[in-house]
Parts: C-alpha cells; sequence; structure tokens
C-alpha cells in the first residue's frame, strides 16, 4: 500500500480519502516565554463571510507546557504536552466556527527560572 502526500490533493485522492482536503488557516510562534505567563502561540480570526470548519490544531515547545484551546475568550479545552512537547487538539468532527469568531491556542509552562519557545497551527477544511 502506498500513501501520497501533496498539498494540493487531486480529485481521485480527495475521493479515495473520503473527506475534503485540510489546509493550514493559521501559524504562528513566539518566543521567550516566561514561566507561568499565559501567552497566545496562534490567533484565527474567521473572516471568510460563513462557517469554517477547524479540523485540529496542533502545537508543540521547547518545554512540558499546558496549553488552552480558546474560543471567542473562553476556554473549550486544556491539553498538557507529554515528554514530547507536543499537543494535538484534532476533532472527530469539525470545530465549527462561526463568521467572525476568533480561535486562540495559549500556552503556560512552569521551568521557573527559564524562558522557553512554542509554535502552533490551526488546520481547517
Amino acid at each position: 500500500m502506498s500513501i501520497h502526500f501533496s498539498q494540493t490533493p487531486s480529485g481521485d485522492d480527495v475521493a479515495h480519502a473520503g473527506n475534503s482536503p485540510v489546509g493550514v488557516l493559521a501559524t504562528g510562534s513566539i518566543a521567550t516565554v516566561a514561566a507561568s505567563v499565559l501567552s497566545t502561540i496562534v490567533t484565527f480570526t474567521n473572516s471568510s463571510g460563513g462557517d469554517q470548519s477547524i479540523s485540529r490544531v496542533a502545537g508543540s515547545g521547547t518545554a512540558p507546557a499546558q496549553y488552552d484551546l480558546v474560543l471567542n475568550a473562553v476556554t473549550i479545552e486544556t491539553r498538557r504536552s507529554g515528554p514530547d512537547y507536543k499537543v494535538d487538539f484534532e476533532f472527530t468532527g469539525p470545530l465549527k466556527l462561526n463568521d467572525t469568531d476568533i480561535l486562540d491556542l495559549k500556552v503556560t509552562h512552569l521551568i521557573t527560572g527559564t524562558t522557553r519557545d512554542f509554535q502552533a497551527s490551526v488546520y481547517g477544511v
């Protein structure tokens, strides 16, 4: 069995996968984050004029941390990274954003006396 990855899947790829292609909607990174400071890594504002489906939000950094997924200033989910310093908010059914909704991924690390770096991406259909 072969697996084909491309930035723009062909019609055959989409039909075979049974769903629409996923694209990167937003990316962000922050550097020198102090311990215990809640910091926004990436923000996605739905300005499409309609609904937007989010399939996944991924984050990583240089330290274990707590990641908060925030929709319109309300935390909707919290996860902690493991020993690989990564988190995935992957949805079995897409997270629907209405027009003008704002989705943030925020991070807090607790390694006192150090600053750390983090990055994240928002993926949508």
